[in-house]
């Protein structure tokens, strides 16, 4: 997935994606993601469609937003340094998320683990609706949650570690360009 590509006239650079793109670009695609997640987040928090409260939402959103502009200092200053601090929070994120998807997973293997009755609970009022919407018995809502919810954790995970490969691999790249620098100035 990853190699070193030299082109005619050019020095070597670091490419991804089979060679079809450079790695400040994709670094510069997770960049961007991450921060329309961010506003999308702050704009669903803002009309109201999150319970969570305000000071809880407000530090993680505060904490992404840090680290997303850190991230995008270290892409514009090639500066390994200033991508740490979302390398953290995506290791962060990712353990996370494993942990969601082998909870969800779970409810979906044993509907009576608990798991499956956070799930029933949390869907109680609504399982007669969710049936009839989608044309099933109510007793099998509750597994069909879980399975979306683990699916959906599951790709979220893949996709988590793929964005952090791609800026791992970006903070490599500056690294390299800093030790050609150096070696170029002794």
């Amino acid at each position: 997935m990853w190699r070193l590509r030299s082109r005619e006239g050019s020095k070597e650079i670091d490419s991804c994606c089979c060679g079809r793109m450079a790695i400040t670009r994709a670094a510069d695609i997770v960049m961007s993601f991450s921060a329309v997640l961010i506003v999308f987040n702050l704009l669903m928090k803002a009309i109201g469609y999150s319970d969570t409260d305000w000071n809880w939402e407000l530090l993680f959103l505060v904490v992404d937003s840090v680290a997303v502009l850190c991230l995008f200092f270290g892409i514009r200053r090639q500066n390994a340094a200033l991508l740490q601090p979302f390398v953290l929070l995506s290791l962060v994120t990712i353990s996370f998320l494993l942990l969601l998807t082998v909870f969800f997973g779970t409810a979906v293997h044993d509907g009576h683990s608990y798991a499956g009755e956070y799930l029933e609970m949390e869907l109680r009022e609504n399982v007669q609706s969710y049936a009839t919407f989608l044309s099933i018995q109510s007793k099998t809502v509750v597994p069909l949650i879980a399975t979306v919810l683990t699916v959906g954790t599951g790709i979220s995970f893949i996709v988590n570690a793929w964005f952090l490969a791609f800026v791992v691999q970006c903070a490599r790249h500056f690294r390299a360009l800093d030790a050609e620098k150096t070696a170029l100035v002794a």
